[in-house]
């Protein structure tokens, strides 16, 4: 028996963040044109560390995060990778970079 896994298909576009509050930072991008996505995965790493899973968006057509959890001074990446109903992945997106002021 052979498994075979569902290549990766392409990345969100349009993906844009800016710092909205002293604590907030909004990403926003466009929702997926692939109507098997069913939730996108937020991923974020700070000052050049590794990449961490901070949230979750549930809904193919909700194309916005707002990551609460950030401290002025430090520097934020941010990339979002679609997730399809048989779970299969994106490309991650391009990647959104902000020193929080």
């Amino acid at each position: 028996m052979s498994v075979k896994t569902l290549p990766a298909f392409n990345a969100v576009t349009f993906f844009q963040g800016f710092q909205k509050t002293a604590t907030n930072i909004k990403l926003i991008w466009r929702p997926h044109s692939n109507l098997k996505v069913s939730w996108y995965r937020v991923e974020r790493k700070m000052n050049g560390g590794e990449w961490m899973w901070i949230g979750t968006v549930k809904e193919r057509m909700m194309a916005e995060y707002i990551d609460t959890n950030i401290i002025a001074g430090n520097r934020y990446d941010y990339r979002v990778i679609a997730i399809g109903f048989e779970h299969s992945f994106s490309q991650p997106s391009s990647t959104v970079s902000i020193v929080a002021r």
